[in-house]
C-alpha cells in the first residue's frame, strides 16, 4: 500500500497538492484518475510513500484517504519539465497546477493511456555541461536557408530539431519551407490539430529510431527523444507567446528555463528581437549567429511611403481616407492588383488632434501620444500617456499653437470598411478581425476568398498577418497614430514589428496615413538600418525602469471608491520600498468597476531567475508582501499593458 500525493490537472481545484491510497505502485510524473468531490479527474503523481512509512502521519489526519481510481499510464514527462513548472510557478506568484493545466496539452492528457512511451530511456542530464544560447537577428529568408541546412547537418549528426512557434499558421509556414526531402521525419503538433491526428502523430514520433523535426507551439515540449539537440524559438517577438487567461505565462520563458535544465542548445530567431533580448545579447548572456543585423531589407519597390492624412468633412461626416490611400484603391481596382490595409481593433483608435494646426496631442514629456480616458462619473475625462503614465487633464491646450479648439478622433475598422463601401461600391471588400471572423475557418476563409479576387481591399488588424500568405501590391496603415494608443511600455517595438510585416507583404509600396509623416519611427524606416531605434529605445527603458532594467508588476484590485481609497493607503506605505506607481481606473466590462492598479518596478536582479538574469533572485520580502495581498488582487509579473 502506498500514500501518493498528486497534482490535480483540473482548472478550479484550487490545489497544489492532494493525497490518496493506492494498492498498486505508481511512479512520480504518472497520470492517474482521482476522485474530487462528486467528479473523476485526470492528476499528476508528485510523490510516493509506502504506507508504513507515513502511518502516524495518517492516524493522526482529520480526513480519511480515498483511493485513486484509475492508473492511465506511465510518465511521458522530462524532469526538465517539471523542474521547468516548478521554477516558473513562483515566478509569476501562481500555483504548480496552474502552469501543469497550461502546460500539458488537453488532446493528449484526454487519450493518455493510449500513448506509447519514447523507445530507449531519456539520457540523464549532465550539469557540467554549459548550455549554448544563440540569438539569430536576420531576414525570414536568410534565417529558413540556414535552418534547412543546420536540420540536416543536425540529422547526420544522429541529432532531432525542435522548432517552437506561436502560431498554427507560423508553423505550417515553415513546415511549407523546411520539411521537403525529409516529410517523413517532420512532425507538427498544435491546436488546430485533431485530437485523433495528435495522438497518432505523437505515436508515431516517439517510435520513430530516424532524427526527426518536430515543428509546434510551445505545450508541445512534453514530447520526449533522448536525441533531442537543438530548440529553436521562432518569431520570438510575437506577443502570442503569452497565454491569454491567468496568470499570463509567457511560454519564451518556459522554452529557455526548459532547454536550461535539460542543457538543449536554444536559438532564438526573429526579423528584430524584443529589446530585452538585444540588451542581454550585448551583456553576453547569449551568442549570435552572425552578426545581428538591423539593416531592412525594403522588398517593396518605393518602401514606406509617410502621407499626410487629408482629412475634413465630406457632407458633414469625418472622411478616415486620404487622397493618397484613395488613388491607391482606385488603382488596385483598375489594374486587378490587391491590397491590405491594417487597421486597429474596435476601442483603441482614439486620438486627439488640434482642429487649428492639425498636430496630435502629445506628452510633454516623452511626446508619446496622450489618449483620453474617462476615469468616472465625478472625476470625468482625463489624458494618459500610453508610455509613461503621466495623467493631463481634460482642459489640456494644443502644445504647438496653444488652441483650446482640439477634437478626439478615431478611425477603427469599421469606420474604414463603411468609407471603401460608399466612395469604391465596385470593389471586393473582405475583413479579418475578431467582429467578423472569430474562427481560423473563417479567416483562412476570407484569406482565400481574398486571393482568388481581382482588385480587391483587405481590411484587417493585427489577426490578418497569419492569412496574408503571398505579397500583394500594396499595404497601408489608415491611422499610424493610433498604434501609439495601446497603453504599453512595449509601444514603439511593436509599431516598429507591424511596420516590418507590413512591408515585408508589399510588392509596391507601404502607404501609412499619418499627421506626422516626420516622425522620427518613419524616418528610420525609411533608412537602412533600426540600429539608432534600439539604442534610443534602450535609453528610454533606462529613464522609467522598463525591463530589461527592471521587472513590471502589476497588482489590480477592483472595488468601491470607499474600499479602494483605503486600500491606496495601505499600498502605499506595505510598498514604500519600492516606490509603487498607484492610480485608479475603470475597469469595463459589461457593469463599470472602479480598480486600484499598483505598478511596481523592482531591478530585474531582484525579481527574475538565474537562467533570465545571472545572480537573479525572487527578492523573499517582495514575495511575502505580494503574496500577503490575498486571492482579492490580480497580480500580474511583465503585464503587456500598464492600465
Amino acid at each position: 500500500m502506498y500514500i501518493v500525493s498528486v497534482t490535480p490537472l483540473k482548472k478550479g481545484t484550487f490545489a497544489d497538492s492532494l493525497s490518496y491510497f493506492s494498492n498498486k505502485e505508481v511512479g512520480i510524473g504518472d497520470i492517474v484518475t482521482v476522485p474530487f468531490r462528486s467528479k473523476k479527474i485526470s492528476a499528476l503523481v508528485t510523490e510516493i510513500e509506502p504506507l508504513r512509512d507515513a502511518k502516524n502521519a495518517v492516524k493522526n489526519a482529520h480526513f480519511n484517504l480515498k483511493k485513486i481510481d484509475t492508473h492511465r499510464g506511465p510518465s511521458i514527462f522530462s524532469g526538465a519539465f517539471f523542474d521547468a513548472a516548478r521554477m516558473l510557478a513562483p515566478y509569476y506568484l501562481s500555483r504548480e497546477s496552474v502552469l501543469y493545466n497550461l502546460l500539458i496539452p488537453t488532446p493528449l492528457l484526454e487519450s493518455y493511456a493510449t500513448l506509447k512511451k519514447a523507445k530507449g530511456e531519456i539520457a540523464p542530464r549532465n550539469s557540467n555541461i554549459k548550455q549554448e544560447k544563440l540569438i539569430f537577428q536576420n531576414h525570414l529568408d536568410e534565417r529558413l536557408s540556414w535552418y534547412k541546412t543546420y536540420i540536416r547537418e543536425s540529422f547526420a549528426r544522429k541529432k532531432s530539431v525542435f522548432i517552437v512557434l506561436p502560431t498554427f499558421s507560423d508553423i505550417l509556414l515553415f513546415k511549407e519551407a523546411l520539411a521537403k526531402g525529409i516529410e517523413a521525419y517532420t512532425f507538427l503538433f498544435h491546436s488546430e490539430l485533431a485530437n485523433k491526428e495528435q495522438v497518432a502523430a505523437y505515436n508515431a514520433l516517439v517510435q520513430e529510431p530516424h532524427p526527426v523535426l518536430i515543428i509546434a507551439t510551445a505545450p508541445y515540449l512534453i514530447i520526449n527523444r533522448n536525441d533531442l539537440g537543438t530548440v529553436i524559438l521562432e518569431h520570438e517577438s510575437s506577443t502570442a507567446y503569452r497565454s491569454v487567461k491567468a496568470p499570463h505565462v509567457d511560454l519564451r520563458l518556459f522554452v529557455e528555463l526548459w532547454s536550461s535544465i535539460g542543457k538543449h542548445k536554444l536559438i532564438l530567431g526573429d526579423t528584430l528581437m524584443r529589446v530585452e533580448t538585444l540588451f542581454r545579447n550585448d551583456n553576453h548572456e547569449f551568442g549570435d549567429i552572425g552578426t545581428p543585423t538591423f539593416r531592412i531589407n525594403h522588398p517593396a519597390k518605393e518602401g514606406i511611403v509617410p502621407t499626410k492624412i487629408e482629412t475634413g468633412k465630406i457632407n458633414g461626416q469625418f472622411q478616415s481616407l486620404g487622397t493618397t490611400m484613395r488613388e491607391m484603391i482606385k488603382m488596385v481596382h483598375e489594374k486587378n492588383q490587391r491590397a491590405f490595409i491594417l487597421t486597429l481593433r474596435k476601442g483603441l483608435s482614439t486620438i486627439t488632434i488640434c482642429r487649428d494646426c492639425g498636430t496630435s496631442l502629445a506628452c510633454e514629456f516623452c511626446n508619446a501620444p496622450l489618449v483620453l480616458y474617462e476615469e468616472n462619473k465625478k472625476a470625468g475625462r482625463i489624458f494618459i500617456c500610453t508610455k509613461c503614465k503621466r495623467h493631463a487633464p481634460s482642459d489640456a491646450v494644443c502644445t504647438r499653437c496653444g488652441s483650446w479648439n482640439l477634437i478626439p478622433l478615431g478611425i477603427g475598422i469599421e469606420y474604414v470598411a463603411d468609407e471603401i463601401k460608399k466612395h469604391f461600391p465596385d470593389v471586393p471588400l473582405f475583413r479579418i478581425d475578431k467582429e467578423t471572423t472569430t474562427t481560423h475557418l473563417q479567416a483562412e476563409r476570407a484569406g482565400r476568398a481574398f486571393y482568388k479576387s481581382s482588385g480587391g481591399i483587405l481590411l484587417g488588424t493585427e489577426m490578418a498577418f497569419p492569412y496574408l500568405t503571398d505579397k500583394v501590391a500594396y499595404t497601408g496603415v489608415a491611422s499610424f497614430d493610433s498604434l501609439f494608443n495601446i497603453p504599453s511600455f512595449r509601444t514603439n517595438e511593436r509599431v516598429v514589428h507591424l511596420l516590418i510585416a507590413l512591408e515585408s507583404k508589399a510588392e509596391i509600396a507601404t502607404i501609412i496615413q499619418t499627421r506626422n509623416p516626420n516622425e522620427e519611427m518613419l524616418e528610420m524606416m525609411r533608412g537602412t538600418t533600426m540600429l539608432g531605434w534600439y539604442r534610443g529605445e534602450i535609453e528610454d527603458r533606462k529613464r522609467f525602469k522598463y525591463p530589461p532594467f527592471g521587472t513590471l508588476i502589476k497588482v489590480s484590485i477592483p472595488g468601491d471608491s470607499v474600499m479602494l481609497k483605503e486600500m491606496r493607503t495601505k499600498l502605499e506605505e506595505m510598498f514604500r520600498a519600492y516606490e509603487p506607481d498607484i492610480f485608479k481606473a475603470t475597469y469595463r466590462t459589461k457593469y463599470k468597476k472602479d480598480i486600484l492598479i499598483m505598478i511596481l518596478r523592482p531591478k530585474r536582479s531582484d525579481w527574475s531567475l538565474p537562467e533570465f538574469s545571472p545572480g537573479g533572485v525572487l527578492n523573499p520580502d517582495l514575495r511575502a508582501l505580494l503574496e500577503s495581498l490575498g486571492p482579492a488582487a490580480i497580480i500580474e509579473v511583465d503585464p503587456e499593458n500598464l492600465l
